[in-house]
């Protein structure tokens, strides 16, 4: 084997060094055409985010939503995508929609993702919501990378070949993200140049709060400007020197301003004379300097004619955004008309009060439990002297009358309560502040509120211990003016009866007999008592009558029976000169006059003729017909009642008549 020289062998090893080398430099040449490569893409796309910033800090809030559009475009095309879009929450749940997106194809591609609800892939909104860049290159090598099918959710959906999701975030809280898709081909980018897409998400989410919050302002200025136009209450800014800087509609009218832009830099000085408006200015001043509100106060506006109204404004400080006072808020209600109305009710309230508390009876209001209201001066004295509306308020009677008085007062008031119906002129006992028993006379009403309902009760009382007294001794007297009067009509009919032996008791028995037809037709207990009065006399006028005639057991002569009828007008005669407390003397006049007329001594019909006379006129038919008589025998009652059944309407009131025969058949009254 020939040997290598020494020369040679160096030549090789050196040319095997040279080779290395050169290889070194080619890989170093070409990993620096790489990352210039890198860098001059870096490059380009900084300026692109830097155009883009500078783009969106220009644009008018109206111009975003286009800026953001074309800004994926210019991402999109970048990066070689087929589809860039942005995603947005869609109120406070997990769903997201699309708010703006761009196709590489033109806007009328088919590929338009509905909106996506994070719950469906928990990997990838972990992943998002953490701040990560999601970055697949190549879902299919991502695929195979993982030995299995990738499942088809938000990270990839089914048709993308290669995907990059930036998410926006806010204070550490996930906004929305921006992507973009290849379609066919898979691309890849290194982290430095995706991190560059997170400064775009920023702009981004800045762009779109800057946009919320010019709609925000906008939309609270409509508010505004609604509440400012349509407000009936004056609505008013001024600045630190009380200068109107923003007034409504309503301030301007009431301040005599053409419209609210004539009243810019106007002070009330303007408007009202200048005590009003001098003590204005020194109210928004002191509010100004201490911060301190004034809240409903009522003014007193005096206009430069004289004209006086009233307002209830309110006015607070107005600050800036740093908590410096800037100025005054405040509205204004014109409350002239309740002011004055209140002044009307106070007038008449005072009115009232006075009228109450200057009454001698007592007038007291109780709640639903029957506590005290309201008392006059009265009332305090009878609950006792050192009482006073402030000590009685919220007591009830059980704290100063006997317990069984103020139980029965109770009672009283919860039957009002309960069924609405009033008390009137009852009269009860109480017992006054000296312990002594008096009576009062008491009308008590249900109170009612503005609504209606019930709330307590109203009640008027007044001392009628004197009328009471008073009504008892009267009472007395009338008893004893009666038992004379019934002792003077006996006399009177025993007078009678001892002239005519064969009618002895005849009064009586009619007396009895018309008592009971007057009982039967419901009359009351006067009328019963004088009818019955009447009849015991109602032949006092036979005392003039010969007893030779009277006692004649014979047919009488005209003459002699002309001397019979005459007999009530005579006892007419003797009783009218009686001052009695009824018509007594009318009743025995008429007891012999017939409906028909065909009675004596006038001939009366129908309504002249009393009730009582109609009664005794029945009851004496039935009283002579059923007992014995010098000239018959007795004929029975049969016969009696048949005898006015058949005068029924004619000769007999039809009503008394069907009295007198219940009083028998029903009643089973029987003559003693």
């Amino acid at each position: 084997m020939a040997k290598i020289a020494p020369n040679s062998a160096a030549l090789i090893q050196e040319n095997q060094e040279l080779r290395q080398r050169l290889a070194d430099l080619e890989k170093k040449a070409a990993e620096h055409e790489e990352i210039t490569r890198e860098l001059e893409q870096r490059y380009d796309f900084e300026k692109l985010v830097s155009s883009i910033s500078t783009r969106f800090i220009n644009l008018q809030n109206g111009d975003i939503d286009r800026g953001i559009h074309q800004a994926l475009r210019w991402i999109g095309e970048f990066f070689g995508a087929d589809h860039s879009y942005l995603y947005q929450f869609i109120g406070p749940s997990d769903r997201m929609a699309i708010f703006k997106q761009w196709f590489a194809s033109g806007e009328g591609a088919p590929l338009r993702s509905p909106p996506i609800s994070l719950d469906d892939d928990p990997a990838f909104a972990a992943t998002i919501r953490s701040g990560r860049i999601v970055h697949i290159p190549d879902v299919r090598l991502a695929a195979r990378a993982r030995g299995r099918k990738i499942k088809r959710r938000l990270a990839a959906p089914r048709g993308i070949r290669s995907t990059v999701k930036v998410p926006m975030l806010c204070q550490g809280r996930l906004r929305g993200f921006f992507g973009f898709d290849a379609i066919r081909t898979p691309f890849a980018w290194s982290p430095k140049l995706l991190s560059l897409l997170q400064m775009v998400g920023e702009i981004f989410w800045l762009a779109l709060e800057r946009k919320k919050a010019g709609e925000d302002l906008q939309t609270e200025q409509f508010y505004l400007a609604t509440i400012m136009d349509n407000e009936v209450d004056r609505v008013y800014f001024k600045d630190v020197k009380s200068r109107f800087t923003r007034v409504n509609r309503a301030l301007a009218a009431r301040h005599g301003f053409a419209n609210p832009e004539e009243a810019i830099g106007k002070t009330d000085f303007d408007s009202f004379t200048s005590e009003h408006a001098r003590q204005s200015h020194r109210d928004e001043q002191r509010i100004m300097r201490t911060g301190k509100p004034m809240v409903n106060e009522i003014e007193k506006e005096t206009m430069p004619g004289g004209a006086v109204t009233w307002a209830q404004s309110s006015k607070i400080a107005l600050r800036d955004a740093t908590g410096r006072v800037v100025g005054i808020f405040g509205i204004s209600r014109d409350v002239t008309d309740l002011v004055r109305a209140r002044a009307e009710i106070e007038n008449e309230r005072n009115l009232l009060r006075t009228l109450v508390d200057n009454l001698p009876d007592y007038v007291y209001a109780k709640d639903r439990q029957g506590r005290y209201l309201l008392n006059n001066k009265a009332h305090l004295r009878l609950l006792g002297k050192s009482r006073t509306q402030q000590e009685v308020l919220g007591r009830n009677d059980f704290e100063y009358f006997p317990r069984e008085h103020a139980q029965k007062y109770r009672d009283d008031e919860n039957a009002i309560l309960r069924t609405g119906t009033p008390i009137l002129d009852r009269v009860e006992p109480v017992i006054d502040e000296r312990g002594r028993s008096q009576w009062f006379s008491s009308t008590k009403v249900l109170l009612k509120d503005a609504r209606g309902e019930a709330t307590g009760t109203l009640g008027i009382s007044r001392n009628v211990t004197e009328r009471i007294k008073a009504e008892g001794l009267i009472k007395e007297s009338v008893r004893k003016l009666e038992k004379t009067l019934q002792a003077m009509i006996y006399t009177m009919a025993r007078i009678v009866e001892t002239r005519d032996p064969y009618t002895a008791g005849h009064q009586q028995r009619v007396a009895e007999l018309a008592r009971a037809i007057a009982k039967r037709m419901g009359l009351g207990d006067e009328q019963v008592y004088y009818t019955h009065l009447s009849a015991v006399v109602h032949d006092i006028g036979k005392i003039y009558v010969p007893a030779e005639i009277l006692n004649r057991p014979g047919k009488l002569s005209d003459l002699e029976y002309r001397l019979i009828k005459s007999h009530t007008q005579l006892g007419y005669d003797i009783l009218k000169t009686i001052d009695f407390p009824y018509p007594i003397a009318d009743i025995v006049v008429q007891h012999h006059e017939h409906l028909d007329g065909s009675g004596y001594p006038a001939g009366l019909k129908d309504g002249r003729i009393r009730l009582e006379a109609r009664i005794i006129t029945v009851a004496d038919v039935v009283e002579a017909m059923a007992n014995h008589r010098p000239y018959r025998a007795a004929l029975g009652i049969d016969l009696a009642l048949r005898e006015v059944q058949a005068g029924k309407g004619t000769r007999y009131d039809p009503a008394v008549v069907s009295a007198c025969r219940k009083v028998f058949r029903q009643d089973k009254f029987r003559f003693t």
